[in-house]
């Protein structure tokens, strides 16, 4: 219902603005108040010059973060003329625009018309639009077929129209739509029954050329195989020829020189069998109960050069795999580090291993990914990215090896996969606006007639730019191991790198007789075949592995008299990750545990904490009791080697 208007008041906006001249004066080129703004919403709503609801064109929205969206409108003004764009009061030479923030989204598009409630504006940078958008009660402003003349011709135009087509537009408007498409549905068939015809005889003419190209064919292959026969025939007598002459050279080698013969004509044959050997190994099984002697037995069996590698510490390296957690590979040069790599990947159906050298100059995660060259608009990758964007191409196993790892601190360059890996983050490489620029520039460069010698570099610099996300996620097929080999050039390992994953010792290993008995008759060979859904499925419950998980923890409580000894909440998450994984075989995966989670932790001086010296001491004791033979013979050997109790040696 509209609220009547009092006798010898402004009828439209530009009147009031006149009328209320003083009023709009005092409010000019000053920050206004809340007051102020909601004194002028109130005497134009007493004027009734908008009546209940404004018009307004939206002209911009915006996601601003934290679940908002700003919309920015055009105050409209309904006229005898049409609808037209009210001008801000308090700047006539600018449109009234005014701005509502709201929260979750809005359904509104831009450009579009919509009319709502209205109120005045409260904050503080935007009192000068006067009024804002106090709601989502918005809806689109319904208008008729006349109403749509009026807004966009104004009085004159809606007047013809009636005077021509009568008062009902919409129904002669559909009635003359109605007559034009069937003209237009009487033109297409006749136009499809044409085409038909031309395709009939089109259809005919190509029978006939086939028919005749084949004839020509067949004439052609007769003559092929005539030909064919002739040399072949003119062939093998050739290959006779030379046949019979190296036989009568062979012959007069001597003995040395026909050993030396025999021995590299096998070359070509041995490199064709091995290479055909890799393709056609049989395909085996995942059984999580009998993975461990598999792969045991393939890395001794199924290889030119047999390797030996205890079960435990098979066991270790795939579980710590299967749970997507760094493993580091501890030992002197030689024992073994990268062969256990190469073996593993060799053993896994389509897995792929890929060895990135580290540098003793590396400092942050740019040496590591790469850097954005913000002269050439750029990115500069390295190594380790193209095998990050390789493994994303791929659905297998994908390793990738740090080679001497500690060469430089690890938590400089490797921080942010660490934080990746356990936020599940993507790692920014460069920001994202250059990304979106050089999209735009590819765009552009189509339109460009006569592109000078800068626009084709900068072309191929945009192109070489979106190889390279601005972001990257670390691919779930992605397992990260390291190697190191500590002695004093390289950097220590920092209790958070530490903390992050499970160190692997290893030493110069050989089987015993009994299992190199075993080894040798077996004739195991094939790759085993995995999807990276049942390789990180746990088999086992957290209630199967309550019992140990709250044995190692009370064995970390003893040594929290060692500075960052304990185990924390991440170091539990990882014990009942590992043996929820595998098979449970307390005693060996309990020593495997220790060694690689509890004892890499210990470093301290008999010296200086003597305190920490009765805990280990009464740690070791604590193995002994469990009778985890490995584990407390590591822990003495750390103890009786220095005054210092340290892991690494």
């Amino acid at each position: 219902m509209t609220t009547q208007r009092p006798i010898n008041t402004p009828t439209n906006l530009r009147e009031w603005l006149e009328f209320n001249h003083e009023l709009i004066e005092k409010l000019k080129n000053r920050d206004l108040t809340k007051e102020e703004t909601k004194a002028f919403y109130e005497k134009i709503t007493q004027d009734n010059i908008f009546g209940l609801k404004i018009i307004f064109r939206v002209t911009n929205k915006t996601k601003i973060g934290d679940g908002k969206v700003q919309i920015t409108a055009h105050i409209m003004e309904m006229t005898e003329n049409g609808l037209i764009g009210c001008k801000s009061p308090l700047s006539p030479n600018r449109d009234w625009e005014i701005t509502a923030f709201f929260h979750g989204e809005v359904r509104v598009e831009e450009g579009e018309l919509y009319e709502s409630n209205y109120t005045y504006q409260s904050y503080r940078e935007y009192r000068h639009q006067l009024l804002t958008i106090p709601s989502k009660d918005i809806s689109p402003l319904k208008v008729s077929f006349h109403d749509i003349l009026l807004l966009n011709g104004g009085k004159s135009l809606a007047s013809v129209a009636e005077q021509v087509f009568g008062t009902d537009l919409e129904a002669v408007l559909f009635s003359r739509l109605s007559e034009y498409r069937n003209s237009l549905f009487k033109d297409e068939v006749k136009r499809i029954e044409t085409l038909k015809k031309k395709n009939d005889e089109t259809q005919k003419q190509l029978s006939i050329k086939e028919a005749s190209l084949k004839e020509e064919l067949q004439k052609i292959q007769k003559d092929y195989e005539n030909e064919f026969s002739i040399l072949k025939e003119s062939h093998q007598k050739e290959i006779s020829k030379q046949k019979i002459a190296h036989q009568k050279e062979k012959i007069k080698l001597n003995s040395r020189d026909l050993k030396l013969y025999n021995i590299l004509s096998q070359i070509p044959s041995k490199l064709k069998a091995r290479k055909d050997e890799y393709y056609l190994k049989p395909i085996l099984q995942w059984d999580p109960n009998t993975i461990v002697e598999t792969l045991q037995t393939l890395f001794y069996c199924d290889r030119e050069e047999p390797l030996y590698y205890s079960k435990s510490v098979i066991e270790t390296f795939l579980r710590a795999l299967q749970t997507n957690t760094l493993v580091v590979l501890s030992g002197p040069s030689g024992t073994g580090k990268s062969s256990l790599i190469r073996a593993f990947t060799d053993a896994i159906q389509e897995a792929t291993a890929h060895f990135i050298s580290v540098q003793s100059s590396w400092t942050d995660k740019m040496d590591l990914f790469g850097y954005f060259n913000a002269i050439e608009r750029s990115f500069v990758p390295t190594p380790f990215l193209d095998s990050l964007l390789a493994a994303k191409e791929s659905n297998s196993l994908y390793l990738i090896c740090l080679d001497e790892m500690n060469l430089a601190h690890v938590e400089y360059y490797f921080a942010e996969i660490l934080s990746s890996q356990e936020l599940n983050n993507t790692i920014p490489l460069y920001p994202p606006r250059y990304y979106e620029e050089a999209k735009e520039f590819i765009d552009f460069y189509d339109c460009i007639d006569d592109p000078t010698t800068e626009d084709r570099k900068q072309y191929q610099n945009a192109k070489e730019l979106l190889r390279y996300p601005y972001e990257i996620e670390i691919p779930s097929n992605v397992r990260f191991v390291g190697t190191i080999n500590m002695d004093h050039t390289v950097k220590p390992l920092s209790p958070k790198v530490i903390d992050r994953c499970f160190i692997i010792e290893l030493t110069q290993q050989s089987p015993s007789a009994d299992e190199q008995t075993t080894l040798e008759s077996s004739t195991l060979t094939g790759r085993i075949e995995i999807d990276l859904e049942s390789f990180t499925t746990p088999i086992s419950s957290e209630e199967d592995v309550k019992h140990d998980v709250e044995w190692l923890i009370e064995c970390s409580d003893i040594l929290q008299m060692i500075p960052n000894a304990r185990l924390n909440s991440r170091g539990k998450k990882q014990l009942i990750n590992y043996l929820r994984i595998g098979a449970h075989t307390s005693e060996r995966t309990l020593n495997q545990l220790v060694l690689s989670k509890l004892l890499p932790r210990i470093n301290f001086s008999k010296n200086q904490y003597p305190a920490a010296t009765d805990a280990f001491e009464s740690f070791t004791n604590r193995l002994r009791e469990k009778k985890l033979k490995e584990s407390a013979q590591r822990a003495s050997q750390m103890y009786n080697d220095s005054r210092h109790v340290n892991f690494f040696k």
